[in-house]
């Protein structure tokens, strides 16, 4: 059974995370990595989650580069949005579905090669 929100709140989040265990009955420990977004870090989570058998990663703030979806989302505004006009807003949630619904199976070798974790390292010496 999938979940379609409105929007994303606190109260949702934790709807999802029901679901979640609802879904992996057996499981003693569900982990989610997450990034530091309000719904995620929020009083009402962090209560939820303490009775709870899901187990909250927080990726660093600020650092895309390490939260795979954020690599996806841009892979699909480069095949979706960029230097692209939607007149309605339905034209855009549909192609958005189409995109993670046929489009991802088509370039999966794109995807594969950039969902690695294969971070650039930078070089952090300094000279004074």
């Amino acid at each position: 059974m999938t979940r379609d929100y409105d929007k994303i709140n606190s109260e949702k989040f934790v709807d999802f995370l029901k679901h979640i265990e609802n879904c992996y009955p057996k499981a003693p420990k569900i982990h989610l990595f997450v990034d530091q977004g309000p719904y995620h870090t929020s009083k009402e989570t962090k209560e939820y989650i303490k009775n709870s058998r899901i187990v909250l990663h927080y990726l660093p703030a600020y650092s895309p580069n390490l939260n795979p979806i954020e690599r996806l989302w841009k892979i699909m505004h480069e095949y979706v949005s960029n230097n692209k006009f939607y007149l309605k807003g339905k034209d855009f949630t549909e192609a958005v579905k189409y995109f993670f619904e046929k489009t991802v199976h088509e370039i999966k070798d794109v995807i594969q090669s950039r969902l690695t974790d294969n971070f650039e390292q930078l070089n952090t010496q300094f000279s004074f």
